[in-house]
């Protein structure tokens, strides 16, 4: 009997109309039960499975375009130019400049990569060192594994967005050079340093940059904004009308009297000064408003005022005794009656 010959190119169309097709549906429009036949078609038009959802689902490179980092999904499934999980996690930690974190490169890969990089590590595939109480996983080569450490200690260091690798300088000088710089900026230039660097380092830069620079990561966030926006001031640090408003001088219109005459309160009707008359018409010569104390204390009376003294005085009419005078003797005449 002559074997069923199953042709490839339905797969091929099935591909390219919904992109990803799992093994059941591939075999139901293969139209066989065998997992080996649908393997060895696919095998023919150089086939990927995902690297996610257990390698479950399957696409044709031909049909996807993968980004710079060389991933691509579809519906939640993830596709990897490299290929397996496997693959994909040693290229990427090493070909990174500072090495990963097991979290980081799961946030990469959408994906749990525990047990690849156990498995890598032990393979000697890969290199792990522990900073602050992490592993950090980087190339096995002893040149690229040190240059991605500094880099790493670098950013951990000083989170602005510069290329450790590169730097002749250890962590703690660039970090005291960097705030050098950034005392000798103005209000506007700390707050819109710290936005371009937030730009630079991405998502969570905002609360990076705050705690480095001792900002409110509200202020981090405006200065990323005007950026973003171009609302910048130039040759000023503030816009017309910042900062605090001041207060303008009252003046009493209600009376000319020199600064210093005070009121006593608007509920009283009477209004005084400590200041003699003689002061004051001192004080008014002084503006060339020639007047007397007298002609001073008439103005005073007339304005509502009196005067008054800072301390009592002792009156010297009654200093304390009683007043007493002596009985007198007095005359029939000298009250007349009618």
């Amino acid at each position: 009997m002559r074997p069923i010959c199953f042709d490839p190119s339905v797969l091929r169309q099935q591909l390219r109309r919904n992109k990803i097709a799992a093994l059941l549906e591939l075999k139901r429009v293969l139209g066989t039960d065998t997992d080996l036949t649908v393997f060895r078609k696919l095998k023919e038009l150089d086939y990927l499975a995902s690297y996610t959802h257990r390698g479950r689902f399957y696409t044709l490179p031909e049909f996807i375009h993968f980004d710079d980092r060389g991933l691509w999904s579809h519906e939640g499934v993830w596709f990897s130019r490299h290929g397996t999980l496997l693959a994909t996690v040693e290229i990427f930690v090493n070909q990174s400049s500072q090495g990963y974190y097991a979290h980081e490169l799961a946030d990469e890969l959408h994906a749990k990569v525990q047990q690849p990089l156990r498995h890598l590590v032990a393979q000697q595939r890969l290199a792990r060192i522990e900073i602050d109480g992490q592993f950090l996983y980087t190339a096995v080569d002893s040149l690229s594994r040190r240059k991605q450490t500094l880099a790493r200690r670098s950013t951990q260091t000083v989170p602005v967005a510069v290329h450790g690798a590169s730097l002749q300088a250890s962590p703690d000088e660039l970090k005291t050079a960097i705030l050098l710089f950034y005392g000798l900026l103005d209000e506007q230039q700390r707050r819109l340093f710290a936005g371009l660097e937030s730009i630079r380092l991405g998502h969570g830069g905002d609360t990076l940059l705050s705690d480095f620079l001792g900002l409110d990561v509200h202020t981090v966030a405006r200065g990323r904004q005007q950026l973003l926006e171009q609302n910048v001031i130039r040759g000023r640090t503030r816009r017309l009308g910042g900062g605090f408003r001041r207060k303008k001088a009252r003046h009493n219109r209600r009376s000319p009297l020199p600064a210093g005459t005070r009121y006593r309160g608007r509920s009283h009707h009477r209004r005084w000064s400590r200041r003699t008359t003689t002061t004051i018409a001192q004080e008014l010569a002084r503006l060339e408003i020639a007047v007397s104390p007298n002609s001073v204390s008439g103005l005073l009376h007339d304005l509502g005022y009196s005067l008054r003294v800072n301390q009592k005085q002792i009156s010297t009419k009654n200093p304390g005794q009683r007043w007493e005078s002596a009985p007198r003797c007095v005359y029939d005449h000298d009250f007349r009656t009618d």
